[in-house]
């Protein structure tokens, strides 16, 4: 999985990087990208309030565009900072959580009490997913496994929104968020047991 997920990347890399220099050659800095792209989630999220998914989705898809885009940006201009990572790492986590808020009022409007519950689950499993990376590094454990990782979370959600399969696709996403967690879990306890 992460060898495909590595080719991928490259493939996406080759096409970022022309359009994060001519960015880099205007001025344009990578905050500016990431603010841009949390904003762009939230417009997303407005839109799936007003039952405007394919917009959402298109939109969702666009901001998760920019999260590739303002490392990239980063790296080719020279001004990747510590502060820069933290500041993308926090919005990229708002800007999940202002989508699934969003659809689970969605689905609450909709009077589709489990769907909505089955989000907020979704949403939790997200932030743990994250959550348990950045606390397995910050001890010294590496750890990039598992099938959730956040460009596969913002692509599921978006075909969800996109194709109007919102509800079998936070399934979807729940499980192999759960799945992702555990994996890590393990993963860093293992790690970590061989560290001490």
């Amino acid at each position: 999985m992460q060898e495909l997920r590595d080719r991928i990347q490259e493939i996406l890399r080759q096409v970022i990087q022309p359009l994060a220099l001519a960015l880099a050659n205007v001025g344009i800095f990578p905050n500016h990208i990431t603010i841009t792209g949390f904003a762009l989630s939230c417009i997303s999220a407005f839109c799936i309030l007003g039952g405007y998914t394919l917009i959402a989705g298109v939109v969702w898809l666009a901001a998760g565009f920019l999260d590739l885009l303002d490392g990239t940006l980063a790296r080719v201009s020279g001004t990747a900072s510590r502060f820069g990572a933290f500041l993308d790492s926090n919005f990229d986590r708002l800007s999940e959580g202002v989508v699934l808020s969003a659809i689970v009022f969605h689905f609450a409007k909709t009077g589709q009490a489990e769907l909505a519950g089955a989000t907020g689950l979704a949403l939790l499993a997200s932030l743990m997913v994250s959550y348990t990376r950045a606390r397995g590094e910050a001890l010294g454990a590496h750890c990039q496994i598992g099938l959730a990782t956040r460009a596969e979370r913002v692509g599921l959600v978006g075909i969800g929104l996109c194709f109007a399969v919102l509800g079998p696709v936070i399934l979807i996403l729940l499980t192999f968020s759960l799945w992702t967690v555990g994996q890590r879990l393990l993963h860093i306890k293992r790690v970590l047991s061989e560290i001490d």
